[in-house]
């Protein structure tokens, strides 16, 4: 209730894991979930990640991150090695 961007305004971007697009309106979600939200709550399923605890699963994601940071990192530096030998001028 409290979400402050637009209603199902956001998609969500393919490479990023565990992204979610942005909540549809209330008219557009399941039934049962403002009508009945205790309910509604009682029917979802539990967590499928094992994570029981705060933080509990925080360990992956952020190893996943970190790997998608060297990971663009190097490629940066790939790209600018290559434009500096590009850009060398050529001995005779």
């Amino acid at each position: 209730m409290t979400y402050g961007g637009r209603w199902g305004g956001a998609r969500a971007r393919w490479w990023v894991p565990g992204e979610q697009d942005s909540p549809p309106g209330p008219a557009f979600q399941q039934q049962g979930r403002w009508s009945d939200p205790d309910g509604w709550a009682r029917a979802a399923s539990s967590c499928r990640a094992d994570c029981d605890e705060v933080d509990e699963c925080d360990g992956a994601e952020q190893a996943l991150g970190g790997g998608a940071a060297a990971g663009a990192a190097g490629l940066g530096l790939l790209v600018i090695r290559r434009r500096r030998r590009r850009d060398r001028p050529a001995s005779a």
